[in-house]
């Protein structure tokens, strides 16, 4: 989380119509077609210098039959999971944790050998 923690800064000093504007400069969806949200939008548009289109994380790619290239570097942003309760038998809250995914042009062709 120290990796975001700067620009979460920026994002909390931003008034509110200054962030949907950044957000709607760059849509990025997930490989599923999800769309980001508006703060990992935020996160994404900070985080690189080029733009972004479909963005996700490493196995989601392999999966895709598309490999991250050697030496490329993730960026980051806030993925929400399920708080289980004591007994296991219902989620008792949300709470994010930080995960790195990867643009499509970060990625190519998987060898099918």
């Amino acid at each position: 989380m120290k990796r975001l923690a700067a620009y979460a800064e920026k994002i909390a000093a931003m008034p509110e119509a200054d962030r949907a504007a950044l957000a709607q400069t760059m849509p990025i969806v997930t490989i599923e077609g999800h769309p980001l949200s508006l703060r990992n939008n935020i996160l994404c548009v900070l985080q690189s210098p080029k733009p972004l289109t479909i963005v996700g994380g490493f196995r989601q790619w392999l999966s895709a039959g598309r490999c991250v290239r050697k030496g490329e570097k993730a960026l980051y942003i806030l993925h929400p999971c399920a708080k289980k309760s004591e007994d296991d038998s219902e989620k008792s809250g949300v709470y994010f944790r930080e995960a790195a995914i990867f643009d499509v042009s970060q990625t190519e062709k998987a060898d099918q050998s």
